[in-house]
């Protein structure tokens, strides 16, 4: 687990890095609840939005973005092997 780990935060400061946002963090849902994983970034005081990238993972960033759709589509090519 704890390379899961390092991956999901290497890849949420890739993530920020490329798509100029604050912050990027992964959680598992746990029923109605979220168990946090990993992220990267800086805390801010503007609200998350989030996405399930899988069934077992879900994304959260904090920032503006231009495109989510490609955003979306990196992290699942880049994640995939290691949490499906």
């Amino acid at each position: 687990m704890d390379n899961i780990k390092k991956l999901l935060e290497e890849k949420a400061r890739e993530a920020c890095a490329r798509f100029g946002l604050h912050r990027v963090y992964f959680a598992r849902p746990l029923g109605r609840r979220r168990h946090f994983l990993a992220g990267a970034g800086h805390e801010t005081f503007l609200p998350a939005q989030s996405a399930f990238l899988f069934d077992n993972l879900v994304v959260f960033w904090v920032g503006e973005m231009k495109n989510q759709e490609k955003f979306l589509k990196f992290l699942k090519q880049e994640v995939r092997k290691y949490v499906t």
